[in-house]
């Protein structure tokens, strides 16, 4: 009895190693409080360096963080409110949680928040939609190499130069912080067509989306650009 009992007060006190042992051991409530904390931590930070504490993954994102904010100020960011527990999504969500915040312009923006090291870490590259270059530089320097970029897409059907319906699919991509929208184009029968078919035809949305672009050799439109990779549904990167 006494072996069973100590085995037990062992399972019992091991602390959670996912979220979803953390969900378990502490309740909804608690988590979201959890969650909302590590969030206001995040957001109050004085600056980057301050910041990064809160973040996943701080070794590999330091360098884009420290680039992201030589162009950007790393002050604390004025917020509303945050959703509450039971609102609609927010919760777990694939191993990680999700909540929403509103800021002073009314915009809403969803947050990811991981848990690393029994911390609950926020995902900044979704947060501030970290792309390697805004889209007004890449439409002004006309990069061909792939260059990757988290923008909100939708279907669309403008075909001109180079570009046609019959060889190829159009999505419609912009970042609401950029004066400049793109339009991209994939070869159908392509490894990135298979992909955006698997994404639609699964039911997800390409509202959010990481993709790889680049200018063809040949130049048509201004804004007309060869879509090189989707690299993921949403704007989080789940197995980096």
């Amino acid at each position: 009895m006494f072996l069973e009992s100590n085995s037990l007060a062992i399972e019992v006190n091991k602390e959670s190693e996912t979220i979803g042992e953390l969900l378990l051991e502490v309740g909804a409530t608690e988590l979201h409080s959890r969650a909302t904390t590590a969030l206001k931590n995040f957001l109050d930070a004085e600056n980057a360096k301050s910041r990064l504490q809160f973040c996943r993954e701080p070794e590999r994102v330091q360098p884009l963080m420290n680039s992201y904010y030589s162009k950007h100020n790393d002050g604390p960011i004025n917020y509303r409110k945050f959703s509450m527990v039971g609102d609609n999504e927010t919760g777990l969500l694939q191993g990680f949680y999700l909540l929403k915040i509103s800021f002073n312009d009314f915009s809403i923006r969803p947050v990811i928040i991981g848990y690393e090291n029994r911390k609950m870490l926020i995902d900044w590259e979704s947060f501030i939609g970290y792309s390697e270059m805004s889209l007004d530089e890449f439409v002004d320097n006309k990069l061909k190499e792939p260059t990757m970029f988290r923008l909100h897409a939708k279907i669309d059907d403008y075909f001109n130069f180079q570009f046609n319906d019959k060889d190829h699919r159009c999505l419609y991509l912009r970042n609401p912080k950029d004066t400049e929208a793109v339009y991209g184009y994939i070869n159908r029968g392509s490894s990135a067509d298979d992909h955006l078919s698997e994404i639609i035809e699964s039911g997800k949305s390409i509202n959010f989306i990481i993709v790889n672009l680049q200018y063809p050799d040949q130049l048509g439109g201004k804004n007309q650009v060869i879509i090189n990779e989707i690299i993921a549904s949403g704007w989080l990167l789940s197995n980096k």
